[in-house]
């Protein structure tokens, strides 16, 4: 394998649906414990809604909630990275023991999967100059990759 070369075609195709089922991944770990179903629209309705819980407010809270909102929010997560943004979780609950506190075990496990995400993605952008062709071809083929994906899932 050389840069001049592109990846064989098995490798391209693996590299992407990793990189998809990453991504897919990283949305929901998180923002979970502050959802619920709302209530539907019409009583016959089988549309499943869910609505934002946002947590009591609290001085050790409202400390580390931007980070947390940067998480739900796609435009500010791709401006910061979620690399960083996680690091950044990671740092302010190892190093504020009111806020380590308030982390349940649901939390501190989704954020640990999440940084595994994280970690794996970020090993992926550092794959060049192919993490680039990977992301690019990515786009072409979404849907097929979402099939992928989903299938994985079914039972």
């Amino acid at each position: 394998m050389t840069p001049e070369r592109d990846l064989p075609p098995e490798l391209m195709d693996s590299f992407q649906s990793l990189r998809f089922s990453l991504d897919a991944a990283k949305t929901g770990l998180i923002q979970r414990q502050f959802s619920s179903r709302a209530p539907p629209q019409h009583p016959k309705s089988s549309k499943i809604e869910t609505q934002y819980n946002p947590p009591m407010p609290d001085n050790s809270v409202e400390r580390i909630m931007p980070l947390f909102d940067i998480l739900f929010d796609d435009k500010q997560l791709f401006l910061f990275g979620l690399h960083s943004v996680t690091d950044e979780v990671e740092k302010f609950i190892r190093s504020d023991a009111i806020v380590r506190a308030l982390v349940s075990p649901l939390v501190s496990k989704n954020l640990s999967s999440l940084s595994v995400v994280s970690e794996c993605l970020h090993q992926l952008y550092l794959f060049q100059p192919w993490a680039r062709k990977i992301d690019d071809e990515m786009d072409l083929k979404k849907d097929k990759l979402r099939l992928k994906y989903n299938r994985s899932f079914d039972g």
